[in-house]
């Protein structure tokens, strides 16, 4: 089993798909973690998908629509977050937790922090802007 790196020594970057160790700015979650982001955006379509529905069969002022938009963030953040195996939060907060770490450890060196919170602040923009974009369109269906 890898051991997780906490910043303090490790060749960069490791960017397989199914890694198991801590890479700044690329992977900072386990197989588990990444597993509670899948759920998460699954949560975030299902919710998503229930909220259009009921826009579309319960008369509601048009403004309403723009609801959907929290719960698709949360699966479009989701399904980013289990893509790249990589937290948002921890990212920001210099964290991560890989397998062997019973809770997230902090990211030691601040090239690597920097590295995460970069990449957390991408994958936020990248949804705010596709569930901005999303939600404008739903909002503008002529029904």
């Amino acid at each position: 089993m890898n051991q997780p790196d906490n910043g303090n020594s490790r060749n960069f970057p490791n960017t397989e798909p199914n890694q198991t160790t801590y890479t700044p700015g690329v992977c900072n979650l386990d197989k588990v973690g990444t597993l509670r982001r899948k759920r998460m955006a699954i949560l975030g379509a299902v919710s998503t998908v229930f909220t259009i529905a009921g826009i579309l069969l319960v008369p509601v002022p048009h403004l309403v629509r723009l609801i959907i938009f929290v719960p698709l963030f949360m699966a479009i953040l989701g399904f980013q977050q289990t893509r790249h195996r990589f937290c948002v939060m921890f990212g920001m907060m210099g964290l991560f937790a890989l397998a062997g770490t019973p809770k997230p450890e902090n990211v030691l060196k601040d090239d690597y922090r920097e590295l995460d919170r970069k990449k957390a602040l991408q994958m936020i923009i990248t949804s705010l802007a596709f569930s901005l974009l999303l939600t404008a369109l739903f909002y503008f269906l002529p029904f």
